[in-house]
């Protein structure tokens, strides 16, 4: 089949790519396509039946990466119906997909604060008025983008699984509270490997601000922290000091 354009061919080739090489994280079965037009997602796993969407991208991955139309991915995020994002960096040797670095970012770290709405397009152009986002990368914390490949190759798979089950607590958990568990990744992402309780409440203020109903925060900062620990993200040392994994 001839292709129109050179993005149509890479992207073509991407999501072959992937079908062929790429499994669900959470529990290790291959994509399968999802319905031709769907606006929202590109794979599925028929079996845990997870939605993914895959960004391949031909340059380095950088602070922000384009999305599709900003309104329904924001419908999207509030019917809490977003897709797992596949974020895919490569090159074309030919027709032969190369990939550069693969990362896996849950669903649950796609929130409205990651998500930036761009200016409509102009009048004069063939979509007027059409208005897409830019996906906010640096803004999701390292325990959000868990990698699948790197220049070295594939990363196992029983790895990928292993670091998948730490964050999948947070899929059984309600908004509030994966905010709040999201907020102290965030926090112990900026913090040195060794950190103590007194760090993280240097963040305090910060915190009291995203979460004003709530009037207990330096209670909350230790849940959060015990739960985080008992996922395998952090260990505890004692003595208020803390590790991470």
């Amino acid at each position: 089949m001839e292709y129109k354009s050179k993005s149509q061919l890479a992207r073509i080739r991407t999501e072959e790519w992937t079908l062929n090489n790429l499994f669900c994280p959470f529990c290790g079965h291959p994509f399968v396509a999802s319905a031709t037009n769907t606006k929202v997602y590109d794979f599925t796993c028929p079996i845990c039946d997870q939605q993914y969407q895959l960004k391949a991208v031909s340059k380095k991955i950088g602070k922000k990466l384009v999305g599709s139309e900003y309104y329904t991915f924001i419908k999207a995020i509030e019917n809490n119906c977003v897709p797992n994002f596949i974020i895919m960096e490569y090159s074309l040797n030919n027709t032969f997909v190369i990939p550069q670095e693969i990362f896996f970012i849950p669903k649950v770290f796609i929130t409205k604060e990651t998500i930036e709405k761009r200016k409509p397009l102009s009048e004069t152009a063939r979509r007027a008025g059409w208005t897409g986002y830019n996906l906010l990368f640096d803004r999701i914390p390292s325990y959000g983008k868990l990698l699948m490949a790197n220049d070295y190759g594939m990363i196992s798979k029983e790895k990928i699984l292993n670091e998948t089950r730490k964050i999948s607590s947070l899929y059984n958990i309600d908004s509030q509270k994966v905010k709040w568990k999201i907020e102290i990744l965030k926090i112990i992402d900026q913090l040195d490997n060794e950190f103590k309780l007194q760090d993280v409440y240097q963040y305090l203020n910060k915190l009291e601000i995203l979460f004003p109903d709530n009037n207990h925060v330096k209670d909350k900062i230790r849940q959060q922290l015990q739960f985080i620990r008992d996922d395998g993200i952090i260990v505890f040392l004692g003595d208020g000091k803390y590790e991470k994994t």
